[in-house]
């Protein structure tokens, strides 16, 4: 009977030093921006996940002279997804199906979206795309108006896949970038 009056507190103790040095942690990590102009992806470039099945290729990087617009091709695995649902603020987000079947949760109603179709996230629509289907998904997604969209997509991306990192600090790592680009924040 002691035990069970023990553990709780125990593991409420534990969990809150736990919190209070993650963030520790985050006030004390560098956001790394503004980003050095290395950080920009050259186009071609791949961002790799391998935790959640999802490879992102830099078709379009955005400059002054294309009206900042950018575009990426988004390779899902079978059961591959976004990491979470996600917001943007001050832009939309256009994307068309080029292969597969695509399902995509759109501020909590999910759809099915076919190969050949194409549908726009708004600006602060909560959105997260998965692919739960047997066959690969690839979608095309471009945004116009930000102008470090992709350095910050590969920024934000690269932490996600840290394997070396728990999923607090990994979450934790994003939020810093996220907020230092202000253009993607986490819905979870």
């Amino acid at each position: 009977m002691l035990r069970t009056i023990i553990t709780p507190k125990l593991s409420v103790g534990f969990l809150g030093l736990y919190l209070c040095l993650a963030l520790v942690f985050w006030t004390n990590e560098s956001s790394d921006a503004p980003f050095p102009p290395e950080a920009k992806p050259e186009q071609g470039s791949r961002i790799i996940n391998e935790l959640v099945g999802e490879t992102i290729v830099i078709l379009q990087s955005e400059t002054e002279l294309n009206g900042w617009t950018s575009q990426i091709e988004v390779h899902l695995q079978p059961q591959g997804t976004v990491p979470f649902s996600h917001i943007h603020r001050g832009y939309t987000e256009a994307f068309e199906v080029l292969e597969g079947q695509l399902s995509v949760e759109l501020d909590g109603k999910v759809s099915v979206v076919e190969a050949g179709e194409a549908f726009e996230v708004r600006e602060g629509v909560s959105h997260v795309p998965a692919n739960p289907f047997e066959g690969p998904a690839r979608f095309r997604v471009t945004v116009s108006g930000v102008k470090n969209f992709t350095t910050c997509l590969s920024q934000i991306h690269r932490r996600l896949g840290d394997k070396s990192a728990t999923w607090l600090v990994r979450h934790l790592r994003v939020g810093r970038i996220a907020s230092a680009c202000d253009i993607y924040v986490s819905t979870i």
